[in-house]
């Protein structure tokens, strides 16, 4: 006897898009939402993703496991951040894949210029 498990998972998520640059003011309230990660999963079955960031700054940034929605939660302490992100689909042999991004903080300037006579 031959047993034949057939995986119908046969492609990996994949985000789109490949990487991502994340701009962010620093007077952006606490909580936003500052960007979402999306990876598409092109097998017909098992084709949710579930999403998790893998390094990074969790305490500064929130990621929504379900919708990939990131959010910023935190003052942070420096003004870069790189970040990796993880997709998982549901299969009962699961595939993932990953996409870096890089998450800049902006210091606006608040005020205007005074003159003085």
């Amino acid at each position: 006897n031959v047993n034949v498990i057939l995986n119908p998972n046969r492609y990996a998520p994949v985000f789109d898009p490949q990487s991502q640059t994340i701009t962010v003011p620093l007077s952006t309230p606490i909580p936003s939402q500052v960007a979402q990660v999306t990876a598409i999963d092109a097998d017909t079955v098992n084709n949710t993703v579930t999403y998790s960031l893998l390094s990074g700054l969790n305490s500064v940034f929130l990621l929504n496991p379900t919708s990939g929605a990131i959010i910023y939660s935190q003052a942070p302490l420096a003004l870069d951040y790189n970040m990796t992100f993880s997709a998982v689909d549901s299969s009962p042999y699961p595939l993932s894949s990953e996409v870096n991004a890089f998450v800049r903080f902006l210091v606006l300037n608040q005020y205007a210029p005074v003159v003085v006579p």
